[in-house]
């Protein structure tokens, strides 16, 4: 098998490619992991670990992916690996705006929707949402859900 790793994310990385985040996860003796909108396939079984991201994961997570996969390899073992932050896993907080700050009503929202055209967008909202590396810090975030993803 390849050692192909996924690193699209920075705190989320895997091998061989994994799926799309939201996915549906069954635990097992390993975990099965799979997007939504996907059929669950015995390619989707998942060796993951949760970690909290520091500022160094962006070399040993996949130092250790690979690792983990020339072990599995070795023995003729073909799951999915996968290291994600813990924030990630649980899901990443999100919180309303209590008052108007950057003027997302008048200003930005607006804009957004005129790249919007012609996209099968299903919602699109602002909040203040959870950081990654600090949980106790909260980022002004555009949200888009879309169809494409």
């Amino acid at each position: 098998m390849a050692s192909t790793i996924d690193n699209r994310v920075k705190y989320r990385i895997g091998s061989p490619l994994l799926p799309i985040l939201p996915v549906v996860t069954r635990p097992v003796d390993v975990y099965s992991r799979w997007h939504s909108e996907s059929e669950p396939l015995d390619k989707h079984i998942t060796i993951t670990t949760l970690a909290p991201y520091t500022n160094d994961s962006g070399t040993t997570w996949p130092n250790a992916v690979r690792d983990i996969r020339q072990y599995l390899d070795q023995s003729n073992i073909h799951l999915a690996i996968e290291i994600i932050a813990t924030p990630l896993w649980r899901g990443l907080e999100s919180f309303p705006f209590t008052s108007d700050p950057y003027q997302w009503n008048d200003v930005l929202l607006p804009s957004i929707r005129a790249l919007q055209e012609g996209r099968q967008w299903i919602s699109l909202d602002m909040v203040y949402q959870e950081d990654v590396e600090q949980s106790d810090i909260r980022q002004p975030t555009i949200v888009i859900s879309a169809r494409e993803c």
